[in-house]
């Protein structure tokens, strides 16, 4: 019994050998999802990691897989940060702390092409156009190009996404070797977004927020997701009461409080709230050399805003008192183009100079008809 006992406390060579791998393993997952590490991110998504740690035990690591997009160019998508991959529809199905969230793979036809992980082809309205076209919002598309492909091939010029989605824009930012900043409202989209700089291979280059871009940063605000119309339909409100199944309070933010250096493209799209997230950059506007703004410019849609139509207006004077040219670039919204400059510009086409005269009728035009105007705002060159 006592030479038995002494045996107990000692390891034999596989207990050693055992331990010794349980201990590594445990120190290679800190070291890559622990801080510092490359799966590590401090910000608002800290907890989800696109490869679970014992991914090996979920499923078998499967091969690189090839996709082609629908124009034609090949596409690798690396399947070693997936739990599985069924190639016949691009459905994968990607890691988070909520379990695996599927997803489909859909290349984009842009210059240079990429990918987007999208929740849904069917119903979703940005997964559906996807699916179907390739690419969305073909207009903005070239803009990014015309603006970012060669100046950010040169050094890593910085891009600022205000309304950024499921992170189309941030990505194609990025895979053209742009840094990014990029801000989005809606919390359920960190996952799929995150998901998809990864697919891209851009994710140190993107650094996402979940807030909403007030003047305000004390501002009481609440997302309400619109579930029935589709998986990423939402709008802000102010709260009354306790959030409901549906809806989420999300933190205000300004935007000069988050970035404070020269911005190559601010991309504003907040749904109505326009006039606020420019409020909220004023700071960034005045002390910093910001070159070029693209907006979708709708701001009576959302009363929760509250947003007047002089107000909008007295935004367009002080851009064009800070040396900004006005030019709407998109022809689905049918602004009379009679007295208006026509300029064209390569990649992007025709675009129209609204001059400071113009800007009150442009804006009621936008009101009225609670029409979104695609508008480019370029800092002038100094004389």
């Amino acid at each position: 019994m006592h030479g038995r006992r002494q045996n107990a406390g000692k390891l034999d060579g596989n207990t050693k050998i055992l331990l010794g791998t349980v201990i590594f393993f445990a120190l290679l997952t800190y070291a890559v999802l622990g801080p510092g590490g490359p799966l590590h991110n401090n910000d608002e998504i800290s907890r989800m990691h696109i490869m679970h740690p014992g991914h090996a035990a979920h499923a078998p690591v499967a091969p690189p897989v090839k996709i082609l997009t629908k124009g034609g160019t090949e596409l690798e998508v690396d399947t070693s940060a997936m739990e599985s991959v069924f190639v016949g529809n691009l459905k994968v199905a990607i890691w988070t702390e909520d379990g695996p969230q599927p997803m489909f793979v859909i290349g984009v036809d842009a210059t240079p092409p990429f990918m987007m992980a999208m929740p849904d082809i069917d119903k979703e309205g940005v997964g559906k156009d996807l699916h179907r076209n390739a690419i969305i919002e073909a207009p903005t598309t070239r803009f990014f190009q015309f603006i970012l492909q060669e100046r950010c091939a040169l050094s890593p010029e910085l891009v600022v996404d205000l309304g950024a989605n499921f992170g189309y824009f941030s990505t194609y930012s990025a895979v053209m070797g742009c840094r990014v900043i990029s801000l989005e409202a809606q919390p359920r989209l960190g996952a799929i977004t995150n998901a998809t700089f990864h697919l891209n291979n851009v994710q140190k280059r993107v650094k996402w927020h979940n807030h909403i871009v007030h003047f305000d940063p004390d501002a009481k605000l609440r997302i309400h997701y619109n579930l029935g119309t589709c998986w990423a339909c939402s709008y802000v409100e102010i709260p009354r009461g306790p959030p409901g199944p549906d809806s989420v309070d999300v933190s205000a933010v300004r935007v000069d409080s988050i970035v404070k250096e020269d911005v190559l493209l601010l991309k504003i799209d907040v749904e109505g709230f326009e006039v606020n997230a420019l409020e909220s950059a004023e700071g960034l506007l005045t002390k910093y050399n910001v070159e070029n703004i693209v907006i979708e410019w709708n701001p009576g849609m959302n009363t929760n805003a509250k947003t007047t139509k002089a107000k909008a207006t007295e935004w367009l004077h002080k851009l064009d008192d800070m040396g900004y040219v006005l030019r709407h670039y998109d022809l689905r919204m049918q602004y009379p183009k009679d007295g208006l400059k026509e300029e064209s510009f390569p990649i992007l086409g025709k675009t129209w100079v609204i001059p400071r005269e113009k800007m009150e009728d442009f804006d009621d035009f936008t009101f009225k008809g609670n029409r979104e105007a695609n508008i480019w705002l370029q800092k002038r060159q100094p004389r």
